[in-house]
């Protein structure tokens, strides 16, 4: 006979959800003594509890397979807890092995986790080969292969928005979730994390100014304006702005065709500040796909000072030749 507990459970996991007052009417219980059973289901990993009061719902949350530490080295799991990120369809961050094992179980792949393991972890390492000795991707050869007149100097990012067959990485996935649910969290998260790599930028390349790219969809929290106060950099700033000649605002990541983003950072982005003869400008955007609007940027910097040298730097970069990262 099962307990009171497993019986909340099995109660749960029949309805799929329920609510402390549902588990109250079915087994005639204690608002007091539910919680008990109900926290003690969560730490054990039996239940997940979503929504905020007054609306929260509890529900069944089936447990993986474990996986034998034997199969899995010490190494690997390691070295996944450092380079691998699952979220969640409800928003679940999992990291490492926990999250990988998410990943080919909804993904049907359940029997090729091993390979798979393996394979991602071959496939990140090789591609962690591309950075530099301050731990960033030269984006630099790219772009050049794109445009016909590449205006910027040099062009970094921290990370690759993606990889082929294993989806986004930790850096893409964070930053796709904080622009689309405006996370302060996931913001400030991810200003920590590529801080140093922006730090390391302006020491080595001797930045003495830098311009943000501005958002083109207006929003109550925008992401770029809260990482540039997160960054909190102590160098003079170029204004740059947004200015369309109709009211309908279109954004980069909505164009596919690379004549079409150039077109559009042409005619929609200007600078603002009077000064802008410096020696060295970095100019920073959350996300590096064609290229277009940091280049145009670079141009117009240099019609007014030829001799500035102009950095691009982005959080993330797509992966190989001309791709359009459209979700960003």
């Amino acid at each position: 006979m099962l307990g009171t507990r497993d019986r909340i459970k099995e109660y749960i996991k029949k309805r799929e959800h329920a609510r402390v007052e549902d588990i109250r009417r079915e087994f005639k219980l204690g608002t007091s003594i539910i919680h008990r059973h109900l926290i003690k289901l969560l730490k054990e990993g039996d239940i997940d509890k979503l929504g905020k009061p007054p609306l929260v719902f509890y529900t069944y949350n089936p447990k993986p397979k474990k996986i034998d530490s034997d199969i899995i080295s010490a190494e690997n799991n390691v070295f996944l807890l450092k380079n691998y990120l699952y979220i969640s369809p409800i928003g679940d961050f999992k990291y490492g092995i926990e999250g990988f094992q998410d990943w080919v179980t909804r993904t049907k792949q359940e029997k090729y986790l091993i390979p798979l393991v393996n394979e991602y972890i071959k496939y990140r390492k090789n591609t962690n080969k591309f950075k530099n000795n301050d731990g960033l991707l030269n984006g630099f050869k790219k772009l050049r292969s794109t445009f016909d007149k590449l205006y910027l100097d040099k062009v970094f990012f921290s990370d690759f928005y993606a990889l082929p067959k294993f989806g986004k990485t930790i850096l893409g996935q964070k930053l796709l979730y904080a622009k689309q649910t405006q996370s302060e969290f996931l913001i400030e998260d991810v200003s920590k994390q590529v801080l140093p790599d922006v730090n390391k930028l302006i020491k080595r390349y001797k930045i003495d100014a830098i311009a943000f790219i501005p958002p083109t969809i207006p929003r109550k929290i925008q992401f770029i304006k809260e990482f540039e106060k997160h960054l909190n950099l102590n160098l003079p700033k170029i204004l740059l702005t947004k200015a369309y000649p109709t009211s309908v605002l279109i954004a980069q990541k909505t164009l596919s065709k690379l004549e079409e983003r150039v077109e559009n950072a042409k005619k929609s982005i200007y600078i603002r500040s009077e000064n802008i003869n410096y020696d060295r400008i970095l100019i920073i955007d959350d996300a590096i796909g064609s290229g277009s609007t940091l280049n145009e940027i670079a141009t117009k910097i240099k019609n007014i000072s030829p001799k500035t040298k102009v950095f691009g730097y982005a959080i993330v970069g797509s992966f190989k030749g001309f791709d359009v990262i459209s979700e960003v």
